[in-house]
């Protein structure tokens, strides 16, 4: 239930600085006998440096927490020294990064419920990115396992992209495929430890790092933070983005609840039997992100519903059907490791010889086909 709730907070906040900042053009005028008018589309200036911000203050606040967690655990002075830049950590930084930007473009274009709603459902669903941690086949299979939940996605995204979606901006193009690319491809760094069999049947027994989980490998906390700092000093020297009071609070606020999220929510925390997390957290940016102005309120909230709702039947029942699968192969395995355990030495050195010819291997490696051929024979 934590999880849930936490990985729904930063795309909240991030959905209400949107609307903050935005500007609305309406794409037709209003009828006096409609009860209410369309939104139009969105208009948000300078995205890519607004991205580059609240990435750069995420990395500040991410590296910040991960030294502060590691200095209260090995109380260790040497933690405040600069890190050794090794080919391998400055290119894991710079793939933190990238990974954490990505979400936060897409979010800017194409709204903060619909990242939300894909990424929650393909980390409770267990789908795998294919960046890291599998070979190409290894992908492969486990995507094919996922088919349920890649087709809600995909048709949501096909749906939101022709204008099932708000028109949170005029060009989405590429927040559609950032959002892809965050969920497929370089999934945001968040916590990982070994999976378990009983959350996700589709991977029992496999134990998996915390780079293979996100796609992203471990970075050194202090390097994180100090790309971040450059990260700021970099788009506050480039950009011309002008800050009051509230539109820091506003920065604060979508970074510390994304940073929060990075170093607290584990994926495997949302794949309990019951899509309790994926339910708290699509229902809660369902509810809390917020609405686009002048359209039907009423009619948001209740299509954001129901693509939670959507959402959460598609990963149960997708978990049930792996499962039930999984209990068959178990079961058949253990039933063809027992036949073959009772056989006798005769038999067992029958079945080592005939293993080169497959039928005849097929027949003699069940109990009561071998009955039968035997007295046959």
């Amino acid at each position: 239930m934590f999880a849930g709730a936490l990985i729904a907070l930063p795309w909240i906040a991030i959905s209400w600085y949107y609307t903050h900042h935005a500007q609305w053009t309406e794409s037709q005028p209003a009828i006096d006998n409609e009860s209410f008018a369309p939104s139009g589309t969105g208009h948000l200036d300078h995205i890519p440096l607004r991205t580059c911000i609240l990435t750069a203050i995420t990395m500040i606040i991410l590296g910040g927490g991960q030294l502060l967690r590691v200095a209260q655990r090995d109380r260790r002075d040497s933690l405040v020294a600069l890190p050794k830049l090794h080919p391998t950590t400055v290119t894991a930084s710079f793939a933190q990064m990238s990974s954490i930007a990505l979400p936060i473009y897409a979010a800017l274009k194409v709204g903060g419920f619909l990242v939300a709603f894909v990424l929650t459902l393909a980390m409770s669903s267990g789908v795998p990115t294919i960046a890291r941690g599998y070979d190409f086949q290894d992908s492969k299979g486990r995507l094919s396992q996922k088919k349920l939940t890649i087709g809600v996605i995909a048709t949501v995204v096909v749906l939101s992209f022709y204008g099932m979606n708000t028109a949170w901006d005029s060009e989405p193009f590429l927040g559609y495929v950032s959002l892809l690319a965050s969920v497929f491809v370089i999934r945001p760094p968040f916590l990982a430890f070994t999976f378990d069999p009983a959350y996700d049947p589709a991977v029992a027994q496999e134990k998996l790092s915390r780079a293979e989980s996100s796609g992203v490998s471990p970075s050194d906390p202090m390097l994180t933070a100090l790309l971040g700092l450059l990260l700021v000093v970099g788009t506050a020297v480039v950009g011309a983005l002008s800050f009051d009071f509230s539109d820091i609070m506003y920065v604060v606020a979508a970074a510390g609840g994304f940073a929060t999220c990075l170093m607290y929510v584990a994926p495997a925390n949302l794949r309990s039997p019951h899509k309790i997390g994926l339910a708290i957290a699509t229902g809660g940016a369902a509810l809390l992100c917020a609405p686009p102005p002048r359209d039907g309120v009423y009619v948001v909230f209740v299509f954001r519903g129901v693509l939670a709702g959507i959402a959460v039947l598609a990963s149960r029942f997708e978990d049930r059907q792996l499962r039930l699968v999984m209990q068959a192969h178990n079961h058949h395995h253990h039933h063809h490791t027992h036949s073959i355990d009772d056989a006798s030495n005769i038999t067992k050195l029958i079945l080592r010889y005939s293993e080169p010819y497959p039928l005849l291997y097929s027949i003699l490696k069940e109990s009561d086909s071998r009955r039968i051929f035997y007295f046959m024979t």
